[in-house]
């Protein structure tokens, strides 16, 4: 179960990441992994995707410039 969880949240994270943006995908990446841990629980995984999710634009998009849309097509108005 822990290796089809983890594995779900990669390919779930490739798949989104330019539709959905970096921070979504990010914080996807954790949601769905986390369950994976027999330590799970709800809100310190929720406050760790976002937590992630700031840390990955700010030091991906905003530091370092890669071409990664913070906020993606399926998002925007």
């Amino acid at each position: 179960k822990a290796l089809a969880l983890v594995t779900a949240a990669v390919v779930l994270f490739g798949l989104t990441v330019q539709g959905a943006g970096l921070g979504i995908a990010a914080a996807a990446l954790v949601l769905v992994a986390a369950p994976a841990s027999r330590n799970f629980r709800l809100m310190p995984t929720l406050v760790l995707a976002a937590a992630l999710a700031t840390f990955c634009i700010l030091v991906f998009i905003v530091g370092l410039g890669l071409p990664f849309p913070a906020l993606g097509r399926w998002l925007r108005g």
